[in-house]
């Protein structure tokens, strides 16, 4: 990554960040783990800035019962989302479980005390690949097909038909088969099925997996 300077010189992402601090933006195979929160538009101004405290609180917490330190994570702000470029190297079957298990009581704790207009509810995309730092974000096949993920319709529609959950999850195939198929947990297999995301406006096809939890806790 380089940024052009006034005299024509090119000026690399490692002249910007300290020396303890590059390893982080390193380019390398990634999880990226994209959250939004659905209906964000019903909320006031004053309403909507309450919504993003809540969905940092949530997402934080899950990264932190997954063991995965706030100092390592390079984080995309979007209002009313956020896209996590987490740390090369992570154990994916051990992670991606607490994660989930993460959001989930996060959520429960937070909604449980809030009426039905100030809840908030999620979709959930995970992506792993290779990325890299661009001049204006992240750059890479998985940054861009965890938000086709996290926009599809499939995605939407789940929640949207699933009034008591509070979010859905849908990750990629490569994920599933290589996480989740063969390691028992209880974000086993069993609790997927198998959808097809189709974009053709965005020249994107692949199947993916997901979960809806069955019901508000």
């Amino acid at each position: 990554m380089s940024t052009e300077l006034r005299d024509g010189s090119r000026a690399k992402l490692s002249d910007w960040i300290p020396w303890h601090r590059r390893r982080q933006y390193a380019a390398a195979v990634r999880l990226c783990v994209a959250v939004d929160i659905e209906r964000f538009s019903r909320f006031t101004t004053v309403q909507a800035g309450r919504a993003q405290q809540r969905l940092l609180w949530v997402v934080r917490r899950a990264r932190q019962q997954a063991g995965i330190r706030e100092g390592h994570v390079v984080l995309q702000q979007a209002g009313d989302g956020q896209l996590a470029i987490l740390p090369p190297a992570l154990d994916g079957a051990a992670v991606i479980p607490q994660l989930q298990e993460g959001i989930w009581a996060a959520l429960r704790d937070i909604n449980s005390e809030l009426s039905d207009h100030a809840r908030i509810r999620l979709r959930v995309a995970l992506y792993q690949g290779h990325v890299s730092p661009g001049d204006n974000g992240w750059v890479g096949h998985a940054t861009t097909a965890v938000h086709r993920l996290l926009d599809s319709t499939p995605a939407r529609e789940a929640l949207r038909a699933q009034p008591s959950a509070d979010f859905v999850l849908i990750v990629g195939a490569d994920i599933y088969r290589d996480y989740l198929l063969d390691h028992p947990s209880r974000i086993g297999p069993d609790v997927f099925h198998r959808v097809e995301v189709d974009i053709p406006a965005k020249d994107f096809a692949e199947p993916a997996w997901m979960y809806l939890p069955a019901s508000r806790q």
